[in-house]
Order: C-alpha cells, then structure tokens, then sequence
C-alpha cells in the first residue's frame, strides 16, 4: 500500500460513523470472471445433476469454499461454530445467509473453483473451461 492510499484510507475510516468494525486482509479481492465462473458452473451442474443452481451453490458454499475460509480465517471459524447443532441439511440451507466466496481473495477462490472441479469433473459433469490467457 502506497503511502497515499493508507492516506485516503485513514481520511475514509476517520469519517465512518461510530461505533463500526472494520476488518482488513492481505491479497487481492476475487475477480468477477471468477465469480462469473464459478456461478456458472453451479447453473451446469444443477442441469445434469436434476437439481437447482441455488442447491448447488449452498452445498458448493458449504463443502468447497467453508474450508478454505476456516483454514485461514479463525473468526470464521467460530462464527461456524454457532452452527453446530444444526444438522447437516441446515447448515447447507443456511448459507444462503452466510457470505462464503464473496468474501473470498483470489486466490481463495481459485482455491474452490479447484475444490469445485475436483468434485464434480470425475462424476462425468461438464463444467466450461475458463478460456487461457496468452
């Protein structure tokens, strides 16, 4: 970070209204191709496997992209674990409420278009390929 954006960032969290949290971390935001994606896929998926695109996207949020966020994010860690006795079924319903890849770096979510892709490619469904960039 420049010293002029730690600047306009410091002007910025100076106005904000008290009380507020703010919370900070390295890497880059994930990209909209990204996220174009990976929304994608969950529509293809949903298509050959009879389901909905919102179903695969809850239990793609919940399998694929919760451990990846646990492994490098204690809060969320214990914000998961308020969810414990819920049953399994539940929780995948409640990621509707839980912002998982939206949150995500781009390498997270890399990291679950991967985890995404390992699943899914070896039970026969055909997910579009991000086109290579020369």
């Amino acid at each position: 970070m420049t010293s002029e954006q730690a600047g306009r960032l410091a002007e910025w969290v100076e106005h904000l209204p008290i009380p507020f949290t703010l919370t900070m971390r390295e890497g880059k935001v994930r990209s909209l191709s990204q996220n174009a994606l990976l929304h994608k896929w969950f529509g293809e998926i949903a298509k050959q496997t009879h389901s909905t695109a919102d179903q695969v996207k809850r239990e793609c949020k919940f399998y694929q992209g919760c451990p990846i966020l646990m492994a490098e994010d204690p809060q969320f860690v214990a914000f998961l674990s308020n969810l414990s006795k819920l049953t399994t079924e539940q929780k995948i319903a409640a990621m509707d409420y839980i912002s998982v890849s939206s949150v995500m770096t781009t390498k997270q979510l890399g990291a679950m278009c991967d985890a995404v892709q390992a699943k899914y490619l070896p039970q026969g469904i055909r997910l579009t390929q991000p086109e290579e960039k020369t």
